[in-house]
């Protein structure tokens, strides 16, 4: 099990740990809150059943390691999610996604989050690493150039998997 532990990050003590079974309540009440999941694009949040939630989570585990999703705690209070995915069909380009509570943006602990997992990606196969924020979403577009990342026409197979593609697309090279 993969865990960063007491990282502190303006004067708070951060964890981040693998997903597991101890953290699926929380996970279900971030991607339920529609204030969170309005800055990734799905503003009425997602609503999944427990038995949802522990296929999910299957589906996590038997990934591994060419995808994995973290468990973000501060203070020891859940305050959101971190996730990397290798896509192995098209050059082990891997895509990242972040989510997080009000309460602790703004406090670096999303830097560190996206630092532990863009360094998880690469050590497990990724060759480039790319992420899709919410084109309305310009704190975090800006947040994204900070950490290296740049803005690029999406690939093909980006575009083709969904044909409405209108996220923002980003890269960082190693």
């Amino acid at each position: 099990m993969c865990i960063r532990d007491r990282i502190y990050v303006g004067g708070k003590m951060i964890k981040i740990r693998e997903t597991s079974k101890d953290d699926l309540k929380n996970i279900q009440g971030l991607w339920a809150d529609k204030e969170v999941m309005a800055h990734v694009g799905i503003p009425e949040g997602i609503r999944m059943s427990d038995d949802d939630m522990d296929k999910w989570l299957e589906s996590v585990a038997s990934s591994r390691p060419n995808s994995n999703h973290y468990s973000i705690y501060s203070n020891n209070k859940y305050c959101g999610e971190v996730h990397y995915r290798i896509d192995t069909m098209h050059n082990k380009v891997a895509d990242l996604g972040i989510k997080l509570y009000s309460f602790v943006r703004g406090c670096g602990i999303a830097n560190e989050a996206l630092s532990f997992v863009i360094n998880e990606a690469y050590k497990n196969g990724a060759k480039d690493i790319y992420v899709v924020p919410n084109p309305r979403n310009k704190r975090a577009i800006r947040f994204y150039e900070k950490l290296g990342f740049e803005h690029k026409d999406a690939p093909d197979f980006i575009v083709g998997r969904f044909p409405q593609f209108d996220d923002y697309y980003m890269e960082l090279y190693k």
